[in-house]
Parts: C-alpha cells; structure tokens; sequence
C-alpha cells in the first residue's frame, strides 16, 4: 500500500475510534454499561466467523432492526434467483442482530466489524463477498475503501436523504467527499431523496429511484389470534406498539379513558427495547391494572397484554382495531407505519415523524392516517375513533390501498443489484 494509503487509513481509524469512543460514553452517561461492553466487544474483539466454499457472495448490512427487516423480501427473492450465491447478513446493534437471526437462519448473519482498518480487511478476507448491499445508511471509510481495493461493488439501497441529512453531508463533504465515490448504485426510496444525492454531486447515472422495500414486506396475518387469546369480535383493542418512555404512560391514560365508556376495552402493549419491559410491567401495576405477557400466551383476564418478545409485533397489530405507533409522541422520530397499515389497520401516531416523513405525508394526503399535534389530543383522537367504527374501517382501508399502491421495490433494487454482478467471464 502507497503512503498516502496508508496515511488515509490511519486518519479513518482514528475517526473511528473517535466515533465508538463517543458512542461509549453516551451509552456510560445513561447508565449502559453492558450494552457498550457487548457493542466494543462483538463488533470490535470477538472471532468473525468465515464463510465457508468459495461461491459468489452477496453481504448485505443494516445497522438494526428496521433495515434488515426491510430486506426479508429482497435477500428471498435474490436468493431464489440466484441459488449458486451465498448470502451474509450484518447488523451493528444487539438486537438487530437477533432480529436478522430469526428473520435469516439459512444465511450467515454476523455483526458488523469497527471501522478500523485491520478489522475491516480481517472481515473481507473471512467473508469474501462479492457485491454489498447497503440498507438504507450507515457508510464508513475504511469499509468503503476496502471493498474497493478489492474490487467489490457496494450499492447503497432503500436509501432515503433528508433535507436535514444532506445539509449534514454538505458540511463533510468540505472536508471528505461525501456521499463516496466508492457508492457503485445509490437505490433511492423517492424523488426528493434521489434529486438530494444528486445535487451533492453523485452522478445521475448512479442514481436509481426504486422505492421503499418496506411495502414489500407483509407481516404474517394474525387469523384466528385474537379466538385464540380468548377476545371476543366485541372487545375493542388499541395496539401500543413500539412505544418509549412516556408513551406507555399515555397508552395507559388512553385505556383508563375508554374504559369508562366500556369496560370490554383492552390494551396491547409492545416497548421498542425488551430491556424496559419489567419496568414497564411496574408501571402497569402502579397504574391499578393488571397485565399478562405474550410469552406466556394467555387467555382474556387481564386489562394489558405485555408484548415481552422480539419480532412479533406486526402479527399482533393484525389483532388490534387501533395501532399507536410509538416513537412519535416520545421526539424520537417515528416508526414504521407500514406493517400495520398492510394488514389494515386504522393508525394513529404523534406529531414526531421525521424519521418515516416520506411515507407519513403521503398516508396524510390519502386520509389514510390519523396524526395528533400532542399527547392529550391523542388520547382524545382514540376515545373519538372508537366512538367512530366507520371512520376506524374507512381508515384501515385506504392505508391498505396506500401499501398496495407502493409495491414492487423489491423487484427494481434486485434489478439494479443484477447490473452489479459479476458476468462469468469476470468470475
């Protein structure tokens, strides 16, 4: 390697330190102590697995839950139209990585290496790929610069810029450029995400609006669960799902209201972070309600079902006749609205949706969203709705009509990861 290789390399690794040293000591502050042990010493220190055989490879990383579920469709279809390649999975955070473990189990799944260059070159030469896909974000020097030192393709796909993001990126790139010319595709959701890359100098050519590989991604239906829990077709049921602190108190007002017009009103409560759930059970408690745990699947008793579990939440919003989605009334920037709607439910979220903005504001213009500006209007939007089970049908309905009209992104990223294959004569 040059001395201006090696020179940049030792700049990024610095960066990186830098960035996981930072990471650390917020988690610290917050009293995270073992989360940041597991993230420095999976990611940093344990063995990384090696792929086994010597066929073509595709790796496909996102940092957490969201982004490799959003690829569930898109790894089955380039798996079963590409059946001589093996595919590895990477995730950064703890649960993401048990999320891609249930979601992958016939592919490698492994966590996503510190970009330090040693452990970045130790990475390729275990796993060998030979194309990556990246979900949606998460672009690191030494990883970049390493693939293509080895003449690895790397696409950025279900990519989505904010206004705010690019301002961001506008600012390193004085400094760095940014998005990197490594980037082979960008795999864009929208327009104004596309026209952004653009205009930060990635050519057009480069460019390719796909859409969100989240719409192609249906939860399994929940027939015959609500029977099998013990509720009746007249129980009424809000869905709380994903939901932060504070949230769980606002569910919980939200019971305590509807339950003074109806006593067959019932709560189904899913935390974001299993880690909060005895916390949350106490609150519950302190709240003069009684809950079960979905592990335990219990039959109808208590007021709240705890949803205690990883990965089943989209089946259990097919129960419920509301869904709250979390991380919206919390200013944490939102959740996906897109399981629940594709099973057609009524949703209802807070005025916090920066992070799913795209999809929200074109729910809002198809009436197929309720969006409350605080948390007691939220509380009174629910007790209105369950008063309304036309407006709740009528809802469900055109958010079901707004996932059908967004399909097919899986097929249009698969497309563009075909362009990047290697032809027979290359391999």
């Amino acid at each position: 390697m040059s001395i201006r290789g090696r020179l940049a390399n030792a700049v990024f690794d610095v960066g990186a330190i830098a960035a996981t040293a930072g990471t650390a000591i917020v988690g610290l502050l917050r009293g995270r102590r073992g989360r940041v042990r597991d993230h420095v010493r999976r990611r940093g220190l344990d063995p990384i697995p090696e792929r086994e055989g010597d066929a073509p490879c595709l790796w496909l990383h996102g940092v957490s839950v969201g982004e490799v579920l959003a690829a569930r469709r898109l790894v089955e279809r380039f798996a079963a139209a590409n059946p001589g390649w093996d595919v590895v999975v990477s995730v950064s955070t703890k649960l993401g990585l048990d999320a891609a473990r249930n979601a992958y189990p016939e592919h490698l799944v492994v966590s996503f290496p510190l970009d330090l260059s040693g452990r970045v070159g130790q990475a390729f030469d275990r796993l060998r790929p030979t194309l990556i896909a990246i979900v949606e974000h998460d672009l690191w020097p030494n990883f970049l610069r390493a693939a293509s030192g080895r003449g690895v393709p790397v696409a950025l796909i279900n990519a989505r810029l904010s206004e705010r993001s690019a301002a961001r990126y506008r600012a390193v790139s004085r400094v760095l450029a940014w998005p990197p010319g490594e980037l082979a595709t960008i795999c864009a959701q929208d327009d104004p995400s596309a026209e952004r890359f653009a205009e930060l100098g990635v050519p057009a050519e480069r460019i390719a609006v796909t859409g969100n590989l989240k719409y192609d991604n249906p939860p399994p239906h929940a027939e015959g669960l609500r029977e099998e829990l013990g509720f009746a077709d007249s129980d009424w049921l809000l869905v709380a799902g994903s939901t932060h602190e504070g949230e769980d108190e606002m569910a919980l007002d939200a019971l305590r209201a509807l339950r003074e017009e109806d006593r067959e009103t019932f709560l189904i409560l899913a935390p974001r972070r299993t880690e909060r759930i005895a916390q949350v059970a106490r609150l519950i408690e302190d709240s003069g309600f009684t809950h079960d745990r979905w592990s335990a699947r219990p039959g109808r008793g208590a007021d709240v079902l705890l949803v205690d579990t990883m990965g089943d939440l989209a089946r259990i919003c097919g129960m419920g006749d509301l869904v709250f989605v979390g991380g919206t009334i919390a200013p944490v920037g939102g959740h996906s609205v897109i399981e629940p709607a594709s099973l057609g439910r009524a949703i209802i979220i807070g005025p916090h949706y920066h992070k799913a903005r795209h999809v929200v504001e074109d729910f809002r213009r198809r009436d197929a969203i309720e969006v409350a500006e605080d948390r007691a209007a939220l509380i009174a939007r629910i007790g209105a709705l369950k008063a309304s089970p036309e407006r709740v049908r009528e809802l469900g309905a055109r958010a079901r009509r707004a996932v059908e009209d967004n399909l097919g992104a899986t097929e249009r990223t698969l497309a563009a990861l075909e362009r990047l294959m290697p032809t027979r004569a290359d391999t």
